[in-house]
């Protein structure tokens, strides 16, 4: 519960409204004596009681009181605006009228909550929420005042009892219980089957040395299949020059040849020419 705002209205000392914006953090309310810092906490207390209903006169302002004429009416109230899943809001109030006497009476008594669920605003009684928030049990931690409450964990049991009850921690005892009594009993079980195992225990030891035994066999062949790899591909790119050289090679002998029959058709050529020649010069003569 983080409390956001609270108005206190003709309580006491505290005439008319009164507000008090409290910010995120703590909050020190610090004052002399007769400043109202026990009315304050009193105001508050009698809001978040929700045990008893208190109608007292005498929470209401005398000054208030005294001002009213015969018949007239007024309020006093104390609310709360605070945080806790979502914004809430609660009011008590008192509402007092002059009697021809002089005298005031009590004539309403109002107790009524408000909370907000997305746009809706709902009306709920001022117990049922401030108990729903605000557990009674724990009020009497957070709610004390003068040096002769301030003993409320000197019981040997409040500590405890606060915790659990901020906790729920007693919902998990049971758990605890039975969670203890499985792991003893599996602790148990544990040590009966290894020792009525020890032939397996052995077996899976000489399983184990053979499994590392074949693993390290297994990445040796696997760097050696790697640098057969790149042997491999070293020589296929040599194959690959040398089939490249062959080529040319042959290229070059086809080349060869054909040079070797044009230069003998040449030589076929010019002898035949010559003999033409000659012949010619024979046939002259």
């Amino acid at each position: 519960m983080i409390i956001k705002k609270i108005v206190i209205t003709n309580f006491r000392s505290y005439y008319g409204e009164n507000t008090f914006e409290l910010s995120k953090g703590l909050t020190l309310i610090i004052g002399g004596n007769g400043d109202g810092k026990t009315t304050f906490f009193e105001a508050l207390e009698w809001l978040l009681n929700t045990s008893l209903e208190i109608k007292e006169l005498s929470n209401v302002s005398e000054m208030r009181k005294s001002e009213l004429a015969i018949g007239e009416v007024d309020t006093m109230s104390v609310s709360m605006l605070f945080e806790h899943n979502g914004e809430k809001e609660v009011t008590k109030s008192l509402t007092f009228e002059k009697m021809s006497d002089g005298n005031c009476k009590v004539t309403n008594y109002s107790f009524r909550g408000y909370e907000t669920d997305g746009a809706e605003r709902m009306l709920r009684t001022g117990k049922s929420l401030i108990d729903s928030c605000f557990d009674s049990y724990i009020r009497r931690y957070c709610l004390f005042k003068g040096e002769s409450q301030l003993n409320v964990f000197n019981e040997p049991t409040a500590l405890k009892t606060l915790v659990d009850k901020f906790s729920d921690i007693r919902k998990f005892e049971d758990f605890v219980e039975v969670a203890s009594d499985l792991e003893q009993k599996s602790e148990t079980a544990y040590t009966k089957e290894c020792k009525s195992d020890t032939k397996v225990a052995k077996r899976v030891g000489e399983l184990q040395r053979r499994k590392e035994e074949l693993e390290g066999k297994i990445s040796e062949l696997r760097r050696d299949i790697k640098k057969q790899e790149e042997v491999a591909s070293t020589y296929q790119l040599k194959l690959d020059d040398l089939e490249k050289h062959q080529a040319t090679s042959e290229r070059y002998q086809e080349i060869k040849d054909r040079l070797k029959t044009k230069n003998e058709k040449l030589s076929r050529l010019k002898s035949l020419i010559l003999v033409n020649y000659n012949a010619g010069l024979l046939d002259n003569f």
